[in-house]
C-alpha cells in the first residue's frame, strides 16, 4: 500500500466515523473492492448500510 493510499484510507475512515455519508459509502467501496485494504465484505456491508441510513442514495443501489 502506498503512503497516499494509507492517508486516503485514514482520512475517509475518520470522516466515516463522524457520520459522513459520502465517506461511509467510499469506505464501503474500498472494503468491497479491496482498494488500499484487504477485501472485507462484512465491513463493506456495514459501511454501505451506514451510508444508506445517513442519506447516501448510491449506497442503496450498490
Amino acid at each position: 500500500m502506498s503512503n497516499q493510499n494509507l492517508v486516503d484510507l485514514i482520512t475517509i475512515n475518520s470522516l466515516a466515523e463522524n457520520n459522513g455519508a459520502d465517506s461511509q459509502f467510499y469506505l464501503g467501496e474500498y472494503f468491497y473492492e479491496g482498494c488500499g485494504t484487504k477485501k472485507d465484505i462484512v465491513n463493506a456491508i456495514y459501511w454501505l448500510n451506514k451510508a444508506n441510513e445517513n442519506g447516501n442514495s448510491e449506497a442503496n443501489d450498490f
